[in-house]
């Protein structure tokens, strides 16, 4: 039998669940889902990121906290 792909299966109703809690807690979540979505060329395998995957995570990790920490100084 074969087992369900995590990232195809799971992670758009999670990714959907975590934004919704974000808005009703009015706190600000990084989308990393609709970033990757579709693009496997940033993944090793169904669910972990390849090198690309982890530099293009960073950087949106980047771009949308340093402006939260600035707003914050």
């Amino acid at each position: 039998s074969s087992k369900p792909s995590w990232w195809t299966n799971f992670a758009p109703l999670y990714a959907e669940a975590t934004r919704r809690l974000g808005r009703e807690q009015e706190v600000p979540v990084i989308d990393v889902h609709a970033l990757f979505a579709g693009k496997k060329r940033f993944f090793e395998d169904e669910s972990h990121f390849n090198e690309r995957g982890h530099r293009r995570a960073a950087k949106r990790i980047v771009e949308f906290i340093v402006p939260l920490l600035e707003e914050r100084l």
